[in-house]
């Protein structure tokens, strides 16, 4: 009875209140739920989304917006970070009332990230929903949309519901006549002396150092066994060129159940090939690289590549206490065939796992 009262009088105490018009930005703060397509292989995801509208007119309203969410990926292997942001076109069908329907149109760009690995795609939303409007500050929005993607021409589906509310100096709907207030002008903040003084000298010590390192490769003159080094080239901390060469390769002999990335017990064995060469040679760094065959959709390829390269580096770590800053996992998914992958050998050997030995040699 008492909650029935007090929404009661929520709406009597705002009756003659109506949603943001022209001139007026609105905050909305939002979670709800993001099916994905199917052939993402990812289970529903919880979102958070937050977004600034603005009116134009009565009617016609933009707004920015920001949604992540993380889900699982399908047969277990961990999750995936999704974010998306995106701007939208909004056309109010009603310029005042409580119940404010709308489309809503727009494009944007995703970003999905799994243990290092990630893609961006191109996305275009369609959609709308329906507002409720409390008072002049405070709304109520449900909203659905339809996204796809040009990665792999994918279409989720994205539900949210949330709270908005709106400020700024423009009219409200059904409120035009009312006095726009005078904004009093902020003073500037005055800025310390001691602020200016520590800027002054930061800005003279860079200016010593750049006259000390007279081939600018990073290393001082007084440091710099190797000057005249030319700009861009990587350098060590004495100034002399380095590069990165390739010592060992191994390629693992494991092999993963289905859409899995769990490294099994009987391949311990091959772990240890790695292990040993680390353990021998301490200046040495490992890539393991992640490659898959071309079935299936390449954005998925390369996230299950990655994770698999990540389940051999994690297994390393624990099993033979390797230094986790020495090996690298990268996944490279279909991007770099051995062999044909019209067949079945073929595909069999682009599926695979390879450590790749590496040390910075002094040129």
């Amino acid at each position: 009875m008492k909650l029935k009262l007090l929404v009661c009088s929520i709406l009597l105490a705002s009756s003659s209140t109506a949603f943001a018009g022209e001139g007026e930005a609105t905050l909305n703060l939002g979670t709800g739920v993001m099916v994905f397509d199917d052939d993402r292989n990812l289970d529903n995801g919880t979102i958070g989304s937050i977004g600034l509208e603005y009116g134009f007119t009565e009617n016609v309203a933009a707004e920015i917006s920001y949604l992540q969410t993380s889900p699982d990926v399908e047969n277990g292997g961990g999750h995936v970070d999704v974010r998306e942001a995106r701007i939208d076109g909004l056309y109010y069908f009603l310029s005042e009332g409580r119940w404010l329907p709308y489309a809503a149109i727009g494009a944007g760009t995703g970003r999905f990230a799994l243990d290092g690995g990630s893609f961006t795609e191109n996305q275009v939303n369609l959609g709308g929903g329906i507002r409720f409007v409390a008072n002049e500050l405070l709304s109520l929005r449900a909203d659905l949309r339809g996204i796809h993607g040009d990665e792999d021409s994918d279409t989720d589906v994205a539900l949210t519901i949330g709270m908005s509310w709106t400020f700024g100096d423009g009219n409200t709907l059904g409120n035009k006549g009312r006095a726009s207030t005078i904004t009093p002008v902020r003073q500037p903040t005055p800025i310390e002396k001691s602020v200016v003084k520590e800027t002054v000298k930061e800005a003279v010590v860079a200016q010593v150092v750049r006259a000390l390192d007279s081939d600018g490769d990073g290393a001082v003159d007084a440091n710099d066994k190797c000057p005249g080094t030319a700009k861009g080239v990587k350098v060590n901390s004495t100034g002399c060129k380095v590069k990165t060469v390739a010592v060992e390769t191994i390629e693992l002999d494991i092999k993963f159940p289905t859409n899995s990335s769990v490294v099994r017990a009987e391949y311990m064995s091959e772990l240890k090939k790695v292990a040993d060469f680390l353990t021998k040679h301490i200046d040495v760094v490992v890539n393991i690289e992640g490659h898959s065959d071309s079935r299936g959709k390449a954005s998925y390829n390369k996230l299950l590549s990655q994770r698999r390269a990540t389940s051999v580096k994690t297994a390393i770590v624990k099993q033979f206490a390797i230094d986790v800053k020495r090996i690298n996992a990268i996944g490279y998914g279909e991007e770099k065939p051995v062999s044909s992958n019209d067949t079945a050998d073929g595909r069999q050997k682009n599926r695979r796992v390879i450590a790749v030995m590496q040390k910075e040699i002094i040129e």
